[in-house]
């Protein structure tokens, strides 16, 4: 797979049709991007190039077949010994029908890629295909409205019903005239009439699908014949023209029903410009627009004048592509959003995009004089002739004409041209031009009889020789903005040089970078610190002194300003754009975080619709004023760099704008540039387990077809490390394209990126998923649905229901036989303690009625779980297998419950019984009540939201250190507070709390609840006296608990005693040493 690390600017490629600038006659200047073998093209002949459903971008060429994602190329070739790899690698022609099967035309048959497997399905080497037997060469392929493939062939016409698997050749016989007129077919078409038309090398043949006949159409307009031509591909456009390309020109049939079909023929004429110039024509495409385009061999591309019925070729001048006209055009196709794919042969695919007819771009410049002419432009100037003037960075002056695009050179090698470093220019009334140098000083320009003057510290009075920017003044005043030489004015009539710096001291700076007047005849002085304003009728200067402490206009370095009208100014620094009011004194700053492509601004003009265009040290922008939406531009849409030059930057008379950089200039139409308003299709390309690539049919693969006809992905508990591959399916600026993706029950928001296109998890818990990606193209236009994927996390075994249900009925197994045990043994002891001596009757009376007491609880609250749990158990035995997944979740639910407070009753009853034979283990340690109370919140909350009530931890925010047996008191929290949520109502509150005293801390769980009696209140830790009582939605207790948290509390040398009031809750306190 080869990875495109950008599109390729063929850098040098002049844009421009129909209402763009206009070029030398019969020519059409257009900018290219594409893609060739430097990125990861197999081979850089072009054949064919299609796009499928999903948005890929299909090429193929001689030596492969290859999937384009806007970023990456994947490449199909033939493999020995792999019978789905492709049939051949030589790719002819590519189809998509109407239920998008794609079908590749290869010199040994045809394929069709399986969208599954990713794989081909070979008719031709399938020796159960109709196709196995015939040998044959797919030159072009299409389908008619009942399912068949026509394939145009070099053995001839072939027709092949898939459904059936039925084969019809057609070949020529020269004893039959109503036979196609060769067998070697080149191109076919289904016209919009539902006729089928046959291309060959003798002749063009329109099928009669009754009696399967042949009709040769070769009669021309004008009565020739043309029989014997060879013809190649057809197309249709909208208005029913027929056309067709051969091998001596280009032809058209006009279409109707039932009429007589004649070839109009438009030959080569050498002397002609708006001819084509090449008889060997090689691809032909009508696109959106019913633009006509032909591509010859060694001769280019040719675009029809559809009104002058000619032919305009279009032309380059860049270095990547030497010459346009030279090279063959083998395909030519338009994608979903637009965009004009260019196959080729020997230099790759060529794409132009809507965008391509509103920018031309100008680099490394030979003038007429064959002055090669520096790449770095400074500055720009229309004369009163219209006249383009550009200011260089070391090779002088050029003068380009508009008409003829032509550029004449001055420098200081070829002309009296003083210095070579031209930073600013401007014309006066005499429409002479005056230039500002660096470090030549002020140059004034006679284009009239091409003669310089150079005023310098040599020769004048001019404060210094290194001037930055020159301005023109009322009453045909010069001022100039000079390096460490301040503001200076310049009155040709007299000769005079004045310091403004001299004048007045407030003008501070003494380095001025720009000068803009404004209605009123002010000066904006741009300087290194800041903004002034200065009046030269009254010598008045205004310091814009901003904000101190903050970036302003009034401390930032200025590179720019654009005097907009009288009230809006806009001004280019070192850190931002502002625009600055002067009746109100406010300004307002504008950067990279409002969409800016860089800081740094250099030059800011208004076109002719009031729009700003901004150039940065990062690209250039559109900015609308009105609600500052931002187009950004770079070099992928044809800049000459991402960096341009300060005040580098023209609207001329005509409504171009002119913009200079580092390495060239453009020239943009700004009526002509397209907002891309088409929604991309966003799809996965890729998926990885371990950062390995996953495919159908690899050991232990989750996908039984490939990923982007994937819906959903069901992975092992131990598959935990996934990265899932997308791209957005827009071509016009792929770099500019943006991607945001999410997993649902995961992640809480979208992760938004520009160029990362993969999503990496890992460990995820098991569950189901949905992974998420949208993606918005190089204008901001975003498929908001983009495309999902499902995925499934399996449990491991320990955590399935059949697991949970079998580990469920083990422990009730375990306790009934822990109780049956339990209850022999307290037999055993009755029996003993029945006859013992009389003076431990009353001992004995005492265990008798704890042995009750015990023995109400084992058979009344203990019995309703274990039910539960049996009756479970006998129709999970019966009828588990007819069970949805519904009702299996809810018969788990209720024996985990039931398991739950049958554990818990047993755990009480175990603790008390080892309480009470003074067995239990009191292992206090060093711990804190937080600690303790965190350990149980879980499982209480857990209870409590199941009546809407909430706990309320003081404790966890309190340090209080405790030496105290950890599990004894974690049970007498957790007894305490599922009593307190047993008697609250739902919505109700229990808060827990903690007050330390100089020798103990004692602990509070206060409720809202029912409330206690004080009789019930006296005998609550009492298990002889202790009666049970429903909770408030009818649970059932035992009262144990209260009697364990007693015996525990009183084992840490505490107490324990409770306070309530009816209908007003109840609160239990207890009390611990504070060692």
């Amino acid at each position: 797979m080869g990875r495109i690390k950008k599109l390729i600017n063929f850098g040098t490629l002049l844009l421009f049709l129909a209402m763009s600038f206009s070029g030398y006659a019969g020519q059409k200047q257009l900018l290219f991007n594409g893609i060739t073998t430097d990125d990861g093209l197999v081979s850089s002949n072009i054949l064919s190039i299609t796009q499928d459903q999903h948005g890929f971008i299909w090429i193929g060429t001689y030596d492969g077949l290859h999937r384009y994602d806007s970023k990456e190329l994947k490449i199909y070739q033939n493999r020995n010994n792999q019978p789905n790899s492709l049939a051949d690698n030589l790719i002819r022609s590519l189809y998509v029908d109407n239920k998008n099967n794609m079908f590749v035309g290869t010199n040994t048959g045809i394929s069709l890629y399986d969208k599954k497997t990713d794989q081909f399905i070979n008719f031709s080497q399938d020796t159960s295909s109709c196709l196995y037997s015939l040998n044959f060469q797919a030159n072009k392929i299409t389908s008619d409205d009942k399912g068949n493939i026509w394939i145009a062939s070099n053995v001839g016409l072939v027709k092949f019903n898939r459904a059936e698997n039925n084969c019809e050749l057609f070949t020529h016989d020269s004893s039959n005239q109503e036979s196609i007129s060769n067998s070697f077919c080149t191109g076919l078409h289904i016209d919009s009439f539902n006729r089928l038309w046959i291309s060959t090398q003798k002749g063009i043949n329109l099928f009669n699908s009754e009696n399967k006949s042949f009709k040769l159409v070769s009669e021309g307009v004008n009565g020739n014949d043309y029989s014997d031509y060879v013809f190649r591909e057809m197309t249709e456009d909208q208005n029913k023209n027929l056309w067709i390309n051969s091998e001596d020109g280009l032809f058209r049939i006009k279409l109707a029903e039932n009429s007589a079909e004649k070839l109009q023929h438009f030959a080569p004429t050498p002397d002609d410009p708006n001819s084509i110039s090449e008889n060997m024509l090689s691809a032909i495409y009508v696109d959106q627009e019913n633009n006509l385009w032909i591509g010859a061999e060694n001769s280019g591309l040719y675009l029809f004048n559809r009104t002058k019925q000619n032919f305009d070729v279009v032309v380059s001048n860049g270095r990547s592509v030497q010459n346009l006209q030279d090279i063959s055009v083998n395909a030519i196709f338009q994608d979903n959003a637009g965009n004009l794919w260019i196959g080729t042969y020997g230099h790759g695919v060529l794409t132009i995009t809507k965008n391509s007819y509103a920018i031309s771009l100008f680099q490394d410049i030979v003038a007429e004089n064959q002055t090669y002419t520096s790449t770095l432009v400074n500055a720009f100037l229309e004369d009163s002739r219209a006249n383009i003037w550009i200011g260089t960075d070391g090779n002088g002056i050029l003068k380009f004409n508009k008409s003829t695009r032509k550029f004449k050179n001055f420098s200081t090698q070829n002309s009296g041209l003083g210095n070579d470093y031209i930073l600013s220019m401007i014309e006066d009334d005499n429409q002479n031009l005056w230039l500002a140098s660096w470090d030549g000083g002020l140059i004034r320009f006679n284009p009239e009889n091409e003669t310089f003057t150079s005023f310098t510290t040599e020769n004048s009075a001019i404060p210094g020789n290194k001037i930055y920017t020159v301005a023109k003044g009322e009453n045909n005043k010069i001022w100039l903005g000079s390096h460490y030489g301040g503001l200076i004015l310049f009155e040709p009539s007299e000769n005079r040089f004045t310091s403004i710096n001299k004048i007045s001291n407030d003008l501070g700076e003494n380095t001025v970078n720009v000068v803009k007047p404004d209605s009123k005849g002010n000066l904006y002085v741009g300087t290194t610190k800041g903004l002034v304003i200065y009046n030269p009728s009254d010598k008045r200067v205004e310091k814009i002194e901003g904000d101190s402490a903050r970036l302003d206009i009034g401390n930032l370095e200025i590179n720019d300003v654009n005097v907009e009208n009288d009230t809006s100014i806009w001004v280019g620094t070192l850190m931002g754009m502002f625009h600055f009011n002067p009746e109100t004194n406010k300004t307002r700053r504008f950067t990279t975080a409002d969409g800016l492509p860089g800081d740094i601004i250099n030059a800011i003009i208004n076109d002719n619709s009031g729009v700003l265009w901004v150039t940065t040290s990062n690209g250039i922008c559109r900015f609308k004023p009105g609600n500052s939406s931002i187009t950004v531009f770079n070099k992928n849409d044809g800049m000459q760099s991402n960096e341009f030059r300060p005040r580098s930057a023209l609207v001329d008379s005509e409504g171009y704008l002119y913009f200079g950089g580092i390495n060239g200039f453009n020239i943009i139409n700004p009526q002509k540039i397209v907002r891309n308003n088409h929604v991309p299709k966003v799809q996965f390309t890729g998926f990885d387990i371990f950062h390995m690539v996953v495919k159908p049919g690899d050991p232990n693969s989750p996908l039984d077809k490939i990923i982007p006809e994937t819906d959903k992905i069901v992975l092992n508990y131990d598959q935990s490390v996934l990265t899932f591959h997308f791209a957005v399916l827009d071509f016009t600026s792929p770099n500019k394209n943006e991607h945001a993706y999410m997993l649902e029950n995961f992640d809480s928001d979208w992760t938004y990126s520009e160029n990362e296109r993969q999503a990496t998890y890992t460990n995820l818990d098991p569950g189901e998923y949905i992974f998420r990606v949208k993606g918005a193209n190089n204008d901001g236009v975003w498929n908001e649905e983009g495309a999902s994927l499902i995925v499934v996390v399996k449990p491991p075994w320990w955590q399935t229901w059949w697991f949970k249900t079998l580990l469920v009925l083990a422990i009730g197994f375990t306790v009934l036989s822990i109780f049956y045990v339990r209850i022999k043994s307290l037999e055993r002891q009755k029996h003993i303690l029945e006859k013992r001596v009389e003076e431990r009757t009353r001992e004995l009376a005492k265990l008798n009625a704890t042995k009750d007491k015990l023995f109400s609880i084992i058979s009344h609250d203990l019995r309703s779980p274990f039910n539960v749990i049996l009756g479970y158990a006998d129709v999970l035995k019966e009828q588990y297998k007819s069970f949805d997944e519904d009702t299996m979740n809810n018969v788990l639910s209720d024996l985990k419950e039931s398991g739950e407070n049958a554990f818990n009753l047993l755990e009480n009853l175990l603790n008390w019984s080892s309480a009470q034979r003074g067995t239990i283990d009191f292992s206090p340690i060093k711990t804190t009540a937080r600690e303790i109370t965190g350990s149980i919140m879980p499982e209480v909350t857990s209870i409590a939201k199941k009546k809407n009530i909430e706990i309320v931890n003081h404790v966890s925010g309190k340090d209080i250190p405790l030496m105290a047996d950890k599990n004894m008191l974690s049970l007498v929290f957790r007894n305490l507070l599922t009593n307190a949520v047993k008697f609250s109502n739902p919505g109700n509150k229990v808060w827990i709390d903690a007050e330390i005293k100089s020798d103990e801390v004692i602990f509070s769980i206060k409720d809202e609840g029912i409330g206690i009696t004080p009789q019930k209140v006296a005998t609550l830790f009492d298990l002889e006296e202790n009666s049970t009582q429903r909770g408030t939605s009818g649970e059932k207790g035992t009262g144990l608990g209260l009697i364990l948290s007693k015996e525990f509390v009183e084992m840490h040398k505490g107490k324990i005693w409770a306070e309530s009031e009816i209908g007003k809750g109840a609160a239990f306190y207890f009390s611990v040493p504070n060692y």
